[in-house]
Order: C-alpha cells, then sequence, then structure tokens
C-alpha cells in the first residue's frame, strides 16, 4: 500500500491529486490495459455485480482504469447498463447505454451518451463503478474536485459504490470532508478490499 503524503503539502487533496494524476499520465498504455483486464476480472468475481440488474459504470479517461469489459460482460447477462452524462447545470444524470451506442464527449472530453438516450431512474442502480484520483481502505475516495460524484452518489439509495482504481492509487489515508461519501468496495488490479458488507 502507498505511504501516505505528508500533510504539509503533498498530504492535502490538491497535492494527492496531482501526484497521482502525473503517476497516472506515466503509466503505459499496455500496462493500464492489463491493470483494466485484470481489474474487469476481479470485478466480474463479486457476487454484488454478477447479481445486479442495473449497474452504472463511467468511460475511462486518461489513464483511468477501464471498466469496460465488466460492463460488457454484466449487458451479455442481461443487467442494464447507465453511464453518467453531464447536464446543463453540471449535474451527472444517469443514462442507460448498450455497446452499439453512440457517445458524445462533454466539455471535459469525456464520453458520454447522448442526451436522447434514456434516464436510468437513480432508484434502479444496484451497483455503480466510481472512478477516483485516489482512495483508502476506510472508504474515502479523492476525485477531480468537483464534486460530481458526492453529488450524484447521495442520490442513488440502493447502490453499493465500488471505487476502481489502479492499486498505486489505494493510499494508506485519503483526507476526508464530511460531505464526502465513502465507498462500499475498492477494486483494483491486485486486490479487493471490502469496506462494508458487499
Amino acid at each position: 500500500m502507498s505511504t501516505p503524503p505528508n500533510a504539509d503539502g503533498p498530504g492535502n487533496k490538491a497535492g494527492i491529486r496531482a501526484r497521482m494524476l502525473q503517476h497516472r499520465a506515466a503509466l503505459e498504455p499496455r500496462r493500464c490495459s492489463a491493470h483494466s483486464r485484470a481489474l474487469c476480472e476481479r470485478l466480474l468475481a463479486l457476487p454484488v455485480l454478477r447479481g445486479a440488474a442495473c449497474v452504472a459504470g463511467y468511460r475511462a479517461f486518461r489513464g483511468e482504469i477501464d471498466p469496460a469489459s465488466a460492463l460488457a460482460a454484466a449487458a451479455r447477462r442481461g443487467a442494464r447498463i447507465a453511464l453518467p452524462r453531464m447536464d446543463g447545470a453540471g449535474e451527472l444524470t444517469l443514462h442507460a447505454h448498450s455497446p452499439d451506442d453512440s457517445l458524445a464527449r462533454n466539455r471535459f472530453g469525456i464520453e458520454e451518451p447522448a442526451v436522447t438516450s434514456a434516464v436510468v431512474s437513480t432508484v434502479d442502480v444496484e451497483v455503480i463503478l466510481v472512478p477516483a484520483v485516489a482512495v483508502d481502505p476506510q472508504g474515502h475516495r479523492l476525485g477531480f474536485g468537483r464534486g460530481f460524484y458526492a453529488r450524484l452518489l447521495p442520490r442513488l439509495p440502493r447502490a453499493r459504490a465500488i471505487a476502481v482504481v489502479h492499486d498505486f492509487q489505494v493510499l494508506e489515508q485519503v483526507p476526508a470532508d464530511a460531505h464526502d461519501v465513502p465507498m462500499h468496495a475498492i477494486v483494483s488490479e491486485a486486490r479487493t478490499l471490502h469496506v462494508g458488507a458487499t
């Protein structure tokens, strides 16, 4: 497990974020792909994912570990798949997605469903795969700092939140604020950490 940065700069959220994003950007595409394959095998071994009727995921961006093959496998067994879309107010909404559906890039360059795609009710989502910049074994998650998932997750009353990351993004401790929503589990290419019952 990575050593937590010092609290005098690198240990604050901005310092951790900068260090993790630099590390992720330096990751070779071949290694990123290998991590993603191993991650998806671990995800598909989770009973909570195998039994979910509706799974929300995301499109990998700039070296994020990619859950696409796990989402495709869930779709093949009949699960409904949802991906986030940013609305005009900058909030995330979830929309139905099939492998053949086209995607468009938003203002950050992230692929998302078309505006015409069906909205998925927040009460239907049973599992959500959440990207992170860093995470710790207590389930504290550090994102990009814009609060998109911090605002989305409380609106998913049934969902088990699973942070999916490269293993180097799992730190001993991540600073947490009162409004941060903890993860139920953390999955990397190397391990699965259960924060709560999954």
